[in-house]
């Protein structure tokens, strides 16, 4: 046991020290990095609503809400109603925030 909060801090530090590796941080290779323009990555990301619905479908009704506390058996229920919203959410030209819902048969 320990007295204090001092105690207590250096008795975590000690353990967490002895069971972790102390690394050679002088030989850390440089890694390649090829030239990707970071404008282009997702810049077009398009969903259907049908890509919605089957998303929301494969929800797990027996797992936990996530932290906007929205419970998957709610999200199942109302999927029909919220799918198409979902899919503008979701999709259209993230860099210029233009929203675009692709419709079944375009």
């Amino acid at each position: 046991m320990t007295a204090s909060d001092f105690e207590m801090v250096n008795s975590f530090n000690g353990h967490f020290a002895s069971v972790f590796t102390t690394e050679d941080i002088s030989s850390i290779p440089t890694p390649s990095i090829s030239s990707v323009s970071s404008h282009n990555i997702f810049s077009d990301v398009n969903f259907t609503q049908h890509d919605v619905l089957q998303a929301l479908s494969k929800l797990r009704v027996d797992k936990a809400a996530g932290p906007d506390e929205v419970s998957a058996r709610l999200l199942i229920e109302i999927k029909d109603n919220i799918a198409y919203t979902h899919c503008l959410s979701y999709s259209g030209r993230v860099s210029t925030r233009v929203l675009s819902c692709v419709q079944e048969g375009q």
